[in-house]
């Protein structure tokens, strides 16, 4: 997904919980901080996807699927950092 400088973006909507907005907002604040001065949330989810295209570019569909399947499957057996909790 190379750009070029006259591309042209449209908005699209994405469903993001506030855990993953929280860290767009953190990742671009850190770029800020850094001196990446238009650093935004939408930088970051375009590079995050660039980075997603790049991992399944030579993959087929089923072995895509797989791949979401194990990540997905990877999100929900962690433990909750509440759960992790012990007696002192």
């Amino acid at each position: 997904m190379p750009q070029s400088r006259d591309t042209q973006y449209r908005v699209v909507a994405a469903n993001l919980d506030p855990t993953t907005i929280a860290e767009a907002d953190r990742i671009a604040a850190a770029l800020r901080d850094e001196g990446w001065p238009r650093a935004t949330r939408s930088l970051v989810i375009r590079e995050a996807l660039e980075l997603l295209s790049e991992e399944l570019s030579a993959k087929e569909p089923n072995e895509i699927f797989r791949y979401f399947i194990e990540r997905r499957g990877k999100r929900t057996t962690r433990p909750r950092l509440a759960s992790r909790r012990t007696a002192f």
